[in-house]
């Protein structure tokens, strides 16, 4: 399976908020924080909705 990994930069206190259009097959989702810290996992065809941020930095979101 293929992962893409995209980066997005927030400050203490942004929410950050995922709408999955469309899916198929069994691609999951991940978000981890700047220290490499898992803070979010499901399958891909569900939204994250306002995932509140808890610290500064870059945020790694991997799909696949």
């Amino acid at each position: 399976t293929e992962s893409k990994a995209f980066r997005v930069a927030g400050k203490v206190g942004d929410t950050l908020t995922l709408d999955a259009l469309t899916a198929t097959g069994n691609a999951y989702r991940r978000i981890y924080d700047p220290t490499g810290t898992q803070v979010n996992y499901s399958y891909f065809a569900y939204d994250v909705d306002r995932l509140k941020l808890a610290m500064a930095g870059d945020y790694t979101i991997v799909l696949g």
